[in-house]
């Protein structure tokens, strides 16, 4: 069975200029072709939400704002590396001078709230939401791991792939969280850390 949906580049050229983008020419085809319809096009016709269109009326237009948008992200990537690496590290080294080892499970024992480890006095439905917190961050953390290892990253793989270990690091994990999963991590920490 065929995809009837399917268009070719000088196809999707006739759909812009049917949806009123001025676009022609070999060097517009080709700008198309590199950021691709549904990345620089789809992605770029509103702000926000759908009902917030953007005034575009040609593919100028849209591959300038795909140029400022790229140029822009080169310029803030590294900064953005050096303070995601300088977070997880102080955050790391602080949670592991708590808990006294590198070890995942000292961190969800000692330092992630949880019903246990909740402050005296807290009410049984807040224990509950740090019990639930607890065991979405490791299921979180373990889906990060097998993602890891399914791709063959050294950092994880080194572990598993060794009969002398029996569990990743903390710093190896650290290495693999996304900001958001580590963002996630930092949320679930008792109060005192």
């Amino acid at each position: 069975m065929s995809n009837t949906n399917y268009k070719s580049t000088d196809a999707l050229m006739r759909h812009l200029r049917n949806n009123g983008i001025a676009i022609s020419g070999s060097s517009q085809k080709q700008q198309l072709i590199n950021t691709g319809y549904y990345h620089g096009y789809k992605g770029y016709r509103f702000f926000a939400s759908s009902h917030r269109r953007l005034p575009f009326t040609s593919y100028n237009e849209i591959n300038a704002t795909i140029q400022y948008d790229t140029k822009l992200k080169s310029l803030l990537y590294g900064k953005m590396m050096f303070i995601e690496t300088a977070l997880k590290n102080i955050a790391l080294n602080t949670i592991m001078a708590e808990i006294g080892s590198n070890s995942i499970y000292d961190m969800y024992d000692k330092v992630v709230s949880s019903y246990k480890n909740a402050p005296e006095g807290t009410s049984e439905d807040i224990k509950k939401k740090y019990q639930n917190s607890k065991l979405n961050l490791q299921g979180s953390i373990q889906n990060s791991i097998a993602a890891a290892y399914r791709k063959d990253n050294p950092k994880i793989t080194h572990f598993y792939n060794n009969v002398n270990y029996n569990e990743v690091p903390l710093w190896a994990i650290f290495e693999i969280l996304t900001m958001g999963d580590f963002g996630y991590l930092l949320s679930c920490l008792t109060k005192d850390i």
